[in-house]
């Protein structure tokens, strides 16, 4: 993706959330949110950015105080709605070597 590219997807993006905000669409507004919070999370893990270094330090900050908020919601809906959840067996489970 050019840089070109990224920025109308990223104003086209900034439009879609300034519209759900005026007609109160929390769905929308939540999935572009995780979109952004999942694109920090893998530039973590990638090496986007490293230990110790500057780089989307402001936006780490802002994601951990928005998640520490968000998990005790998280965990009660799961709570509130274990019958609907799928509990099934880890796709990697652990293997002991001889």
């Amino acid at each position: 993706m050019t840089e070109a590219e990224w920025r109308a997807d990223y104003e086209a993006e900034k439009q879609q959330i300034m519209q759900a905000l005026h007609i109160h669409d929390s769905a929308t507004i939540l999935a572009c949110l995780f979109k952004r919070l999942l694109t920090l999370q893998q530039q973590l893990l990638h090496g986007g950015a490293t230990y110790n270094s500057a780089i989307n330090r402001k936006q780490l900050s802002h994601a951990n105080t928005l998640l520490c908020a968000l998990m005790p919601c998280f965990i009660q809906i799961l709570l509130e709605n274990l019958e609907n959840v799928e509990l099934s067996q880890p796709f990697y489970p652990v293997m002991q070597m001889s």
